[in-house]
């Protein structure tokens, strides 16, 4: 749980809630979603309060009355549903989270994509040395778009496939960052703690 990220919390927060809460909306719904990513970032991050709002496009203050109200709602019981959601949350943060997982998906949904082009393109070559089917203008016209098409199609997928390797690369790499970041900080606290009790 030491490598959750901000970004993890918004994910986690808009798969329970059903909604984007980084979306512009003073609907309800939306500032109790808020709330709760507000809460959980809280209390599974070290993060200052204006990073947290910052993560949504909100301000400090907004995260901080916000969490007054939580804590508010959560003394006199009056939040249920955020109960509901909080536990939910809490689940899904206990259960590991990897990276490398959506990255091997997405590394092995290339392969197919490069096996099912290679064999389309095997079988459009056979259709091709066909000798005895004698096709008209227009079916030669539409053989070479279908062609085409194919060749457009698998461009867009390879670079779809190439462009989640990319960004979930990078995923794994901001998380081992920020881990060590944290790491770094706790090492200087407790560095400083052993100078401070030498002395």
């Amino acid at each position: 749980m030491n490598n959750i990220t901000l970004k993890d919390l918004v994910k986690i927060t808009n798969k329970i809630c059903g909604i984007r809460i980084e979306d512009k909306s003073r609907k309800r719904y939306y500032v109790f979603c808020r709330t709760l990513y507000y809460g959980l970032a809280r209390t599974y991050t070290t993060h200052c309060l204006s990073d947290i709002g910052k993560e949504i496009r909100k301000d400090h203050s907004t995260v901080l009355f916000a969490l007054k109200n939580l804590e508010r709602d959560v003394i006199n019981n009056k939040q249920d549903d955020l109960n509901v959601k909080w536990e939910r949350a809490t689940i899904m943060l206990k259960q590991p989270y990897d990276v490398t997982d959506e990255l091997l998906a997405a590394k092995k949904m290339k392969a197919e994509l490069d096996r099912l082009t290679e064999e389309n393109n095997k079988r459009l070559e056979e259709l091709k040395n066909i000798k005895h089917i004698e096709l008209s203008k227009e079916e030669e016209r539409l053989l070479d778009l279908f062609r085409i098409l194919l060749a457009d199609d698998k461009k867009f997928l390879i670079l779809k496939a190439e462009a989640t390797i990319k960004m979930k690369e990078d995923e794994l790499r901001r998380k081992q960052e920020e881990s060590n970041r944290i790491n770094q900080r706790r090492q200087a606290g407790f560095s400083s703690y052993l100078a401070d009790a030498e002395v």
